[in-house]
């Protein structure tokens, strides 16, 4: 079971754009890895890489070319399975706000907990490449 993080509903707002664009995905991701034991703050080592992701995706978002992003959060093993999804869904989520603040679409963020491990290794430099969150772009079915 993954948990999905629910939309903004506009409650209260102007009513959001309601189109329905059918994204595909990369299969290349950047990683935002090294969270701490137990914690969702994005890891100051790792701004780095989200600002790149910002700084490529700038003459996209001014040449209008439609992309959106899809954010996966994971754990390590340690921890209870409950705990863990919700732990990678607070980390996706992090990232999510720290990207839409920085200008970027985000259509999907999902915590899958510990299910899927980059490293299968039981140490610690292993737990420490499973505790992130995947960023993939996303363009609409069809673009070259």
């Amino acid at each position: 079971m993954y948990l999905r993080a629910e939309p903004d509903r506009g409650l209260g707002r102007a009513a959001p754009d309601r189109r329905v664009i059918d994204y595909q995905c990369s299969t290349n991701a950047v990683i935002v890895d090294d969270f701490a034991v137990g914690g969702y703050q994005i890891p100051l080592s790792r701004f780095d890489r989200l600002q790149k992701l910002v700084d490529d995706a700038e003459p996209h978002l001014k040449a209008g070319t439609p992309f959106s992003l899809a954010l996966t959060g994971h754990t390590d093993e340690s921890g209870e399975e409950r705990m863990n999804r919700g732990l990678s869904l607070a980390r996706a989520v992090e990232v999510q706000e720290w990207l839409k603040g920085a200008g970027l679409p985000v259509h999907s963020v999902v915590g899958k907990g510990e299910t899927s491990p980059l490293d299968p290794a039981n140490t610690p430099a292993a737990f420490r490449r499973n505790r992130r969150v995947e960023i993939r772009v996303c363009l609409p079915k069809g673009t070259p």
